[in-house]
């Protein structure tokens, strides 16, 4: 059964015991780097990162991480497309010659169709660090060597709600339900929400406008520019007496002047 993946994104504390060397009371079995730590080194970090997904120590090499894809006796399955929680292995040369340099590995916490996001630790350097690389994976002055794959199957942590928002002219038509209250509660409801409350009030009006067979606010609006409501005191009683509102309309007026 896949198990949900946790990707890590802050460094280990200090305390937690898979980074810790096992001669200090931890269960890490790679090389003591400072202190009671593993850390900082590519291989600790790696090594201690899979035993706390796998709640129990792997069978991975503790050796250079040159060595770790070359390692198969640890009966893990290798490849080269990224999974949840794999190790990517680089070579700094000929595995096993570490004259030419000891190679890197780092673990996949998400990935793409071309990309991948990785958590690592550099030896003498970063204690823990998180990076996106682009296929092919490339590391200056390192030769990319495929990936070393967990037993477990994962799969990603999923938002338990949608995070989809409804459309504008969606909310209008709650609003014109009821769902949304009146006055001050529905422009408060409203913004709650992440919606516009004035765009969400002018769909209402035109939705409501259409099916009363009037025209929008903002073609009456135009129309005023144009001079066909007459001006002053007329035009506030014309437009009263076609039935829409005065200021509504002169605030569309000065929005579309600005414009």
């Amino acid at each position: 059964m896949a198990k949900v993946f946790k990707p890590r994104t802050v460094a280990p504390s200090g305390s937690n015991k898979n980074w810790i060397h096992i001669s200090k009371g931890g269960y890490n079995s790679c090389i003591l780097i400072s202190g009671k730590s593993c850390l900082p080194n590519c291989v600790g970090y790696a090594w201690g990162r899979w035993r706390e997904l796998l709640g129990k120590d792997p069978k991975l090499s503790r050796s250079n991480a040159e060595d770790w894809f070359g390692y198969v006796i640890d009966g893990y399955k290798r490849g080269q497309t990224p999974k949840l929680g794999a190790i990517a292995c680089w070579s700094g040369g000929k595995p096993g010659y570490s004259g030419d340099g000891a190679g890197h590995v780092a673990v996949v916490e998400d990935f793409g169709s071309d990309w991948m996001d990785v958590s690592a630790s550099d030896y003498a350097g970063n204690r823990f660090y998180k990076i996106r690389y682009k296929k092919p994976y490339k590391i200056s002055g390192l030769t990319f060597q495929g990936f070393i794959y967990p037993p477990e199957t994962y799969v990603k942590e999923t938002a338990k709600k949608s995070t989809k928002k409804k459309s504008i002219a969606e909310v209008a038509k709650d609003v014109i339900a009821g769902k949304y209250g009146n006055g001050a509660a529905r422009t408060a409801a409203l913004k709650k929400a992440g919606y516009d409350p004035k765009k969400v009030q002018d769909e209402v009006n035109k939705i409501l406008n259409a099916k009363s067979g009037k025209k929008s606010i903002t073609e009456i609006a135009r129309e005023v520019i144009q001079g066909k409501w007459y001006n002053g005191a007329a035009r506030v009683s014309a437009l009263k007496k076609a039935g829409y509102d005065p200021d509504a309309v002169q605030a569309e007026v000065n929005r579309l002047m600005a414009n």
